[in-house]
């Protein structure tokens, strides 16, 4: 029995060694991902475009907003910058919500 065990202990060792390098191999040949931002064309170096091949047209992305930064502790407490309070919606029920029972029947086990 105890050969068995000390057995099936090496095998799982080594299926999981053989595993995790397959894998490993795998992701390391694997295609990379495609950029999420599409790169932007070069022209040549001469300035003259090249008539033989399609036009490929780059689209832009748009910028993602940007905020200001933070007054300094400084500006704070120097009276320079006025924090302006915080406009809370408030949010008003739209209905009653259910009673739990309908949602989670009860649960009945056989006992110990």
């Amino acid at each position: 029995m105890k050969l068995i065990k000390v057995g099936l202990r090496i095998w799982i060792a080594l299926g999981s060694i053989v595993s995790f390098l397959g894998g490993w191999a795998l992701l390391a040949h694997a295609p990379k991902p495609a950029s999420f931002l599409p790169a932007a064309t070069s022209s040549p170096s001469t300035g003259a475009a090249d008539s033989t091949g399609p036009a490929v047209r780059v689209n832009t992305p748009t910028p993602y907003p940007t905020i200001a930064p933070p007054p300094s502790l400084q500006d704070l407490q120097s009276g320079q910058v006025q924090l302006q309070p915080l406009q809370v919606q408030p949010v008003t029920p739209q209905q009653s919500l259910p009673s739990v029972q309908n949602f989670a029947p009860r649960v009945r086990t056989g006992g110990s």
